[in-house]
């Protein structure tokens, strides 16, 4: 029983704090950014814990997205999804395809040895809006998003573009447009990351 506010805030940062272990060959869009920093080989299964200031800028997140969801649903803009939720794609990185959904279902199927798992936030029928809630607007995509942004263009195959949700006491707009510029180089760089970086997972996990 929560019995007050201080109570109700330790469930709240508890629950953001759940374990959500990695899996070995399986690796998120989110997380690659981070192999160039500072996820390693040697850290990957490490459980990182969510501190009170993570959980208010993941809520943050979570809540503008979930309402402009219901935005674009009155306004009659569709979006690709898997049911009520968020579209999920699976790439199999050494076999240089996306696997399809009904590969994934079968039940004989057989999970590739590197797996490059993203989720978009609104892909639309020309374009896909992968939705921010900074604190401070921006003019250009920091360098943190750049790897996910690259991996969302090669496997949807469309113009991505970095949205700013903004609630700020300013003269802008509520949402802030900024188109991703690909990069050849930087999809060759992070192919060589990921096999690189399940190689040497491999070499700790013998």
């Amino acid at each position: 029983m929560i019995n007050n506010f201080e109570e109700l805030n330790q469930a709240i940062l508890q629950e953001y704090n759940k374990s959500r272990p990695r899996v070995l060959g399986r690796y998120s869009a989110t997380d690659v950014y981070k192999m160039f920093k500072d996820l390693t080989p040697q850290n990957f299964f490490d459980f990182k814990p969510v501190d009170m200031k993570g959980v208010k800028n993941i809520f943050r997140g979570y809540a503008y997205e979930s309402q402009l969801a219901k935005e674009f649903e009155k306004i009659g803009l569709n979006y690709e999804k898997e049911g009520d939720g968020q579209l999920k794609i699976e790439y199999d990185v050494l076999g240089e395809r996306i696997i399809p959904k009904e590969e994934l279902e079968a039940k004989d199927y057989k999970k590739p040895e590197i797996v490059l798992v993203m989720k978009p936030d609104f892909p639309l029928e020309k374009v896909v809006l992968e939705t921010k809630a900074p604190n401070k607007l921006k003019d250009n995509i920091p360098p943190w998003y750049l790897e996910q942004c690259e991996i969302q263009y090669r496997l949807l195959n469309k113009p991505i573009i970095m949205t700013l949700i903004n609630t700020g006491d300013n003269d802008y707009p509520l949402l802030v447009g900024i188109e991703y510029k690909p990069s050849e180089i930087r999809w060759k760089n992070i192919i060589i990351k990921i096999k690189k970086f399940h190689r040497e997972i491999m070499e700790l996990n013998k």
